[in-house]
């Protein structure tokens, strides 16, 4: 499938995307820009179940409006030199179940300028060894929540910094600092705080 452009919509409830929660590779979302994109919705939430996501020039997913979008059991495989995972300006990105990364970028997760990204008790499994600047970022007052997150390598390696909180950003763990894959050690920087 092309991009999704998430819309604003009227009424409660939430909107689901079903895809191939055993296989999501089966069901793929690509675009040479953000492969899911949520820039202008005004609430609403959004759920997508068992998708493989990928972009080979932006993010392949980007929450950056004051909505809710939660990503169930999918596979990360964008080519771009972006990070894969982003969250900012009062979004909130949640994802939940077993995901599988297979490629590289800037980094995996950023939430910046508000955003709020919440991993809690994801399961995430790599499928390939890959190379990121950062692999978690948290900058501008952005949140990224990661209790009883796992993360799975199976003999690949993941080379790159494991986190950095910067500019009154917030990273929630426990504090368990080799939480994130990585070669070489997080920074926290300008009131940046890892917990």
């Amino acid at each position: 499938y092309a991009q999704l452009i998430l819309k604003s919509y009227l009424g409660s409830g939430s909107v689901t995307f079903n895809g191939d929660t055993v296989t999501p590779g089966n069901v793929i979302i690509s675009s040479a820009n953000v492969a899911v994109f949520a820039s202008s919705v005004v609430g609403g939430n959004f759920i997508f179940n068992g998708f493989r996501l990928q972009s080979s020039g932006a993010q392949d997913v980007n929450v950056g409006s004051y909505t809710i979008v939660t990503l169930n059991s999918c596979e990360w495989a964008g080519t771009s030199s972006n990070y894969r995972i982003y969250c900012s300006s009062f979004g909130r990105l949640q994802l939940q179940g077993a995901h599988k990364v297979l490629t590289g970028g800037a980094g995996l997760f950023l939430a910046e300028i508000g955003g709020f990204l919440y991993i809690n008790g994801a399961a995430f499994t790599f499928g390939a060894s890959v190379t990121y600047g950062v692999t978690a970022v948290a900058r501008s007052t952005g949140m990224l929540s990661a209790f009883t997150t796992t993360f799975a390598l199976g003999g690949f390696v993941v080379t790159g910094t494991r986190y950095q909180a910067v500019t009154n950003a917030v990273i929630l763990d426990t504090g368990n600092t080799s939480l994130f894959p990585g070669t070489v050690a997080g920074t926290t920087a300008t009131g940046g705080q890892y917990t």
